[in-house]
């Protein structure tokens, strides 16, 4: 029998083993909740999926429109322009 407060040592593992899990249950809990955080981000909660799909229909657009010009820059397909890409003012008169 239990005399007083005394704990005898088998509840003492006892309640170690429930902390441990309790633990281990809280630190599994954070960890699943901040990596669904992480990958879910703010975005889903702002736009509407409409919206989203116009955003990612222009970031789709522009990726082939600059993979376009880049395979034309490197297989030298572009037409050559004689224009400076720097302003020329003529002072000269």
């Amino acid at each position: 029998m239990r005399e007083g407060l005394a704990i005898e040592p088998s509840d003492a593992r006892l309640n170690e083993t429930i902390e441990r899990v309790s633990m281990r249950k809280i630190i599994l809990a954070t960890a699943l909740t901040v990596i669904g955080v992480a990958l879910a981000g703010c975005q889903t909660l702002v736009y509407t999926p409409e919206e989203q799909a116009v955003k990612n229909s222009r970031i789709r657009s522009l990726n082939r429109r600059m993979l376009a010009a880049d395979v034309d820059a490197l297989l030298m397909l572009e037409q050559p322009s004689h224009l400076t890409p720097w302003i020329v003012r003529d002072h000269i008169r």
